[in-house]
């Protein structure tokens, strides 16, 4: 499994879980990688995910469905369902 150092982090990863890593995650003993920490996966995709023609849809129900990116905010590609995941802003960022 491929990984990603902390230090190379960038928007739009893709992790194995299929969400986008929204940051870093360290687990005890070892080093700090790019990762999910919902899942905590820092393993990344073998490949980007084909989104051509998909849509994503909030996970709180905000909003209508968007053109799917891993660029959108807590991205998650879900290749088993009709949409991807993602979160709009509507319950706030704070």
């Amino acid at each position: 499994m491929a990984r990603i150092p902390a230090s190379e982090f960038r928007n739009g990863i893709v992790m194995q879980c299929g969400c986008t890593a929204p940051g870093t995650l360290q687990r005890p003993g070892e080093p700090a990688y790019v990762g999910c920490g919902l899942h905590s996966c820092v393993d990344v995709a073998e490949a980007e995910p084909d989104l051509t023609g998909r849509t994503a849809v909030c996970l709180y129900g905000g909003g209508k469905p968007v053109p799917s990116s891993p660029t959108l905010a807590f991205f998650r590609h879900r290749p088993d369902q009709p949409h991807d995941e993602y979160y709009c802003g509507c319950w706030g960022w704070d």
